[in-house]
């Protein structure tokens, strides 16, 4: 007899009364005991939401169950504080029969299933908490779709623009500079043209490993268009965009050597600087870093 694989799901119940606590985790019992189910739950209960934020980021959970009604917390305030705390961890919430109409509101607010109190039954809270990760987990995976580009891997032109704004407004608040680089692949079209486009999409692919290398992991480094690239880079030295565009010239030429690729990888840059005293946003200052990098490449044509 081939005997099942066993998958284990850690819970954090917030739950301040005994008796419902008691409940849940005798239900999650049953089902392993009595449906032979092949999940088993491991359930942590804490009674107050302070505790709840002190662990639920220490510990590997992968759903959490919470009331919305505890000693230190109410309402859509408990999860919207159990949400920023724990972003990638789902929430099923457990209310009681007259709060129905604030659990739905709580799954509005970001929360995945909502379970009423008195019909608290073991396979359907079994099953409520299984969706749960499934769908947090399909709802990540769509939203990665969303802002990565397919063919390298990098962040698409949305990605960029979702982390450059969260970036931009965190480095005015720490008083922070940084640079952004704009960045052309020299010569695509004319690969294209004569190799093809798989040749071409090599091309691109080298590029953005480069830029993967050459940059921190902390840097924000995205594809925005067919053959350009946008970096968000963490640079507080004075003279930052000379030095920077030195390293990434001397990098791209041991690159070039190393790799020695049939399409030789050639970069025009323009780099543009950002201090929390500038009264420029992010799309003005990727205006300028990208007239810069034509200005690099009419030079180069000279």
């Amino acid at each position: 007899m081939v005997s099942k694989q066993r998958f284990t799901i850690n819970v954090l119940l917030i739950e301040n009364d005994i008796g419902d606590a008691f409940l849940v985790e005798e239900l999650l019992t049953e089902i392993q005991q009595f449906y032979n189910t092949s999940t088993l739950f491991q359930v942590k209960q804490v009674s107050s939401m302070a505790e709840g934020l002190k662990i639920i980021n220490a510990r590997d959970f992968q759903v959490a169950i919470m009331d919305l009604s505890l000693p230190d917390s109410q309402n859509l305030d408990s999860l919207e504080r159990l949400r920023s705390q724990a972003p990638d961890v789902p929430v099923v919430v457990l209310t009681s029969l007259d709060d129905e109409e604030l659990a739905v509101k709580a799954v509005e607010k970001g929360a995945q299933d909502y379970i009423l109190k008195n019909e608290l039954v073991g396979n359907i809270l079994a099953r409520s908490l299984r969706y749960a990760i499934e769908r947090d987990r399909l709802h990540r995976e769509l939203h990665r779709r969303a802002i990565i580009d397919d063919l390298t891997g990098l962040y698409n032109r949305r990605g960029f623009f979702t982390l450059g704004d969260q970036e931009f407004k965190r480095s005015k608040r720490q008083h922070n500079n940084f640079l952004i680089v704009f960045t052309d692949l020299d010569g695509l079209k004319l690969v294209n043209d004569t190799f093809g486009h798989v040749q071409g999409d090599q091309l691109i692919i080298e590029a953005a490993k480069f830029l993967k290398e050459t940059f921190r992991d902390s840097d924000i480094i995205a594809r925005i268009g067919g053959d350009e690239f946008v970096i968000l880079a963490h640079e507080n030295t004075k003279d930052s965009s000379t030095a920077l565009k030195k390293r990434l010239e001397d990098e791209l030429d041991k690159y070039n050597r190393r790799k020695k690729l049939k399409n030789r990888l050639s970069l025009s840059l323009g780099i543009a600087s950002f201090s929390p005293e500038t009264t420029a946003t992010l799309d003005q200052l990727l205006s300028k870093a990208d007239s810069l990098m034509y200005l690099h490449k009419k030079e180069k044509r000279r």
